[in-house]
């Protein structure tokens, strides 16, 4: 079986499918395909999942099409263009056969008469091109290479790009994460395989972080039993970036983790955080986000270089900033470990 596109004409002049539907793209949409109804055609032998669709009797559509054994189109012409990717079983036209993992641009103004002999599943795309975006385009995605992406575990398949308009096959290796990133022309994703997720964790630490009285998040940057199990490299990364307060990247310091977070911070008196003590190591190059010590930071450079703002600090340097105190750390090529205290300024000790 194979996901298939839908012709311009039928799928838009000859059904009952709505006008318009998940047609407002200021809103965030999630359809899980393989839980949602399939709809017949007026052809006999092709059926559908509408995702979105904007019109009347010629509309922009997204789709996924099922052709059965045997099912075919009549010639037909794309007024807006047609992009197809073939889910399963075999699409076939006048250019050729075109097997499971095939990319397919039908420009506008293209004609053709498809088929399945076989059967097939698409996904597809229609009156989604620019008028300058003319060339059609047949591509195995089975043949083609894979590119590193931009964090480890991520490889990227380019399939096209016309006038800032970028598709790709994305490949996410088991418990990869990405940054926090915005997309300023929108985004549209198509699960083929496995599961994705997006940044529910994050959401989670984030807003617990805000809720309490906190000043220091302290995270694993890997590792997989007890407290560790809940955030891997670029989850910490992601906190980091989104939280109000300071958060230590600590590599294999479980025992440090649940000393500091392992219990519920008190709300007694907001306004001084609790204490907190930590070994972080700084690898060389490494940048922090400019934040605040409501309740004043300690540090005592074990090792390397470590800087900020101010200065840089060699090994056996010490510093004291106030409460409320701001800066953006940072190390160069020699990275650095470091002893940091922090929420201990204003705090109620024992007094001699």
């Amino acid at each position: 079986m194979a996901l298939v596109v839908e012709s311009v004409l039928f799928a838009d002049r000859f059904d009952n499918s709505p006008m318009n539907f998940n047609d407002d793209f200021t809103q965030r949409t999630v359809i899980h395909a393989a839980q949602a109804v399939w709809q017949a055609s007026p052809l006999p032998g092709v059926e559908r999942r509408l995702l979105d669709r904007v019109g009347g009797e010629v509309a922009r559509a997204t789709s996924v099409v099922r052709y059965a054994p045997g099912a075919r189109f009549d010639a037909h012409r794309h007024g807006g263009g047609e992009e197809i990717l073939v889910l399963e079983g075999v699409f076939s036209d006048e250019s050729g056969d075109h097997p499971a993992g095939t990319y397919l641009r039908n420009p506008p103004g293209s004609t053709h008469a498809p088929f399945s002999r076989e059967g097939c599943v698409l996904f597809v795309k229609l009156w989604q091109f620019a008028a300058t975006d003319t060339t059609p385009l047949r591509l195995d995605t089975r043949a083609q290479p894979w590119r590193p992406g931009l964090v480890p575990g991520l490889s990227v398949m380019p399939l096209h790009e016309h006038d800032g308009v970028s598709t790709a096959l994305v490949r996410w290796a088991p418990d990869t994460q990405f940054n926090p990133h915005r997309h300023p022309g929108g985004e549209e994703i198509f699960v083929l395989e496995g599961v994705f997720r997006d940044g529910a964790v994050v959401r989670t630490i984030v807003a617990f972080v805000g809720e309490s009285d906190a000043g220091l998040v302290v995270m694993s940057t890997h590792g997989r039993g007890g407290f560790q199990r809940f955030w891997l490299g670029s989850v910490a990364d992601a906190v980091l970036r989104q939280s109000a307060v300071p958060v230590l990247l600590v590599r294999g310091a479980r025992t440090v983790a649940k000393r500091i977070v392992g219990a519920p911070p008190s709300r007694s008196q907001p306004e001084h955080p609790r204490p907190s003590t930590a070994l972080v190591r700084w690898a060389p190059h490494t940048r922090f986000q400019p934040h605040r010590h409501p309740g004043g930071e300690e540090i005592w450079v074990l090792d390397g270089v470590f800087s900020d703002e101010w200065g840089d600090y060699p090994a056996h340097t010490w510093l004291r900033s106030p409460r409320w105190s701001q800066h953006a750390p940072f190390t160069g090529p020699e990275g650095a470990l470091i002893y940091v205290k922090v929420g201990h300024l204003g705090a109620e000790f024992l007094q001699p």
